[in-house]
């Protein structure tokens, strides 16, 4: 009955006011525009005023994390010389190995890295949230 009911009701709308599908025409209109090109007087002016660099960079860093209340164990040393840089870095995986990444990135041979497991014995056993927490509260 109800469909009947809906059937009618939509039987009389159409009647009284029937739904327009037609679309008003589109056009579109597009300017045509110039894109300025950079003539080779550009290139030289702009290394003329940006400073360019005097000597290749150089730079050894190294950081070393061992955290006995959280378990965090990493550490990770680079060096570069111009171009290229080697370095490697270490952390302990969830599963208790340590993963040791080995690396090297120049402009010849790209990104290049070796990765190696190492077992240490023992998956460090990370305290409790709460533990960690309740020793942090500090009151003011």
């Amino acid at each position: 009955m109800a469909f009947r009911c809906a059937m009618v009701a939509f039987l009389v709308v159409q009647t009284v006011a029937p739904l327009d599908l037609t679309h008003a025409p589109v056009s579109h209109s597009y300017r045509k525009i110039r894109i300025p090109t950079l003539s080779p007087a550009h290139e030289k002016i702009t290394k003329a005023l940006l400073p360019q660099p005097t000597s290749a960079p150089n730079y050894n860093y190294n950081y070393v994390v061992d955290d006995p209340r959280t378990g965090d164990s990493k550490s990770q040393q680079e060096v570069r010389r111009g171009d290229v840089v080697h370095g490697s870095y270490s952390l302990i995986d969830p599963d208790g190995t340590r993963r040791v990444v080995e690396y090297t990135a120049d402009s010849k041979n790209g990104f290049n890295a070796i990765v190696r497991k190492e077992i240490i014995g023992r998956i460090p056993a990370a305290p409790a949230v709460g533990e960690i927490l309740a020793n942090d509260v500090q009151y003011y």
